[in-house]
């Protein structure tokens, strides 16, 4: 499989992790954001008890966070959240090419888990789990998502999205699983269930605020309770490969509707109901994805 931009980057985010050395050891409790201005680590898991601010935000442009396989949890709780503007887990404040790397855990944070408002920048291997409102926001442009696990994002609220992709694009939205975005508000049986029209993948600003020239590829966006991967209008040359949109129950799997069929590119898409254009086309197909290849893994 090969992406068909952002080989530069990549390269260059390779070179940065190489040549990283820590600067900033981080565990224990944070109770007032932590501004980090170097290579950043956490050596133990966080418990961050800020109000209204960022647990974690960048300070400056071309360095990275690891995580390494440690946990950070905000002041939200598991199943429900009282939003709290501002309460991001790790916020990049605007600064340009930064890395976020996993493995680890962003949960519980009364906004959203990360945002990331730069460009160039990175986010992989994380799982962020219970936000407020979405689990991964993504403005700027040339930003990669790739790798991530979100569950459970927008439980606070009934309609964010566990990664909203914003900015002006040509951001790569690769090999994320996402699953249970919407608030938990309701009893079936024995267990609480999501209601409302939490969403998988959003792409753009309603109301006029496109973003366009993203590739979305390889993500399993399924069991949502809105739509598996929503545009909004003006939001085209977007190109959506061999995802896997299924079960999705408010919207369409794939909900297109506000833009002229052919105004984003469909390959290879496995879905039930999708719905392109006013005309309503079908773009599902029924290719054989069951469990994601790797990135790097070739075809047989």
């Amino acid at each position: 499989m090969k992406l068909r931009h952002h080989s530069v980057l990549l390269s260059g985010l390779a070179v940065l992790s190489i040549q990283a050395t820590w600067a900033t050891n981080i565990s224990g409790t944070i109770s007032s954001t932590l501004t980090i201005t170097q290579n950043s680590q956490l050596t133990g898991d966080v418990t961050c008890t800020v109000t209204g601010n960022p647990c974690i935000q960048f300070g400056a442009s071309g360095i990275e966070l690891q995580l390494n396989g440690h946990t950070m949890t905000g002041n939200g709780s598991r199943n429900i959240c009282t939003f709290s503007a501002g309460e991001d887990g790790i916020f990049t404040n605007g600064q340009n090419a930064v890395s976020i790397e996993g493995p680890g855990i962003v949960r519980r944070f009364r906004q959203r888990g990360i945002e990331v408002t730069g460009n160039d920048s990175i986010v992989k291997h994380v799982t962020v789990l219970s936000s407020c409102l979405e689990g991964i926001v993504v403005a700027g442009h040339h930003n990669i998502i790739k790798d991530n696990s979100i569950a459970r994002a927008s439980v606070g609220t009934n309609f964010d999205a566990s990664i909203w992709v914003q900015g002006t694009g040509s951001h790569v939205i690769l090999h994320n699983e996402i699953s249970a975005s919407g608030a938990f508000n309701g009893i079936f049986g024995s267990a609480p269930f999501p209601a409302g029209g939490g969403q998988g993948i959003f792409v753009g600003i309603g109301g006029g605020t496109p973003s366009t020239n993203n590739i979305i590829q390889e993500n399993n966006s399924s069991g949502i309770p809105g739509s598996g991967l929503f545009f909004t209008a003006g939001s085209t040359g977007n190109h959506v490969v061999r995802n896997q949109f299924l079960g999705n129950l408010i919207f369409d799997d794939i909900f297109d509707f506000f833009n002229a069929v052919g105004a984003n590119d469909y390959d290879d898409n496995l879905c039930e109901v999708s719905r392109v254009g006013s005309s309503s086309i079908n773009v599902c197909e029924i290719p054989n994805i069951s469990g994601h290849k790797n990135p790097d893994e070739e075809d047989n």
